[in-house]
């Protein structure tokens, strides 16, 4: 019973480990996105439709590109 448990309980671990991951790419992945289209000269709005990330996360993205 407890190693049933035990194996439950790191198989969920992982489960949400392996969740966060792709959270992260995702996030990553859109950023880069909108990078792209920054440099590219594409408006804000465009941006935010294409990427569905807000307007003030493209701003910074703006600030901070290099």
């Amino acid at each position: 019973m407890f190693e049933e448990n035990l194996k439950m309980w790191v198989d969920e671990i992982k489960n949400q480990g392996r969740a966060e991951g792709i959270a992260i790419g995702r996030a990553e992945g859109k950023y880069d996105i909108a990078k792209n289209l920054i440099n590219m000269g594409l408006s804000v709005g465009q941006i935010e439709k294409a990427t569905g990330l807000e307007s003030s996360v493209i701003h910074d993205i703006k600030t901070n590109k290099k």
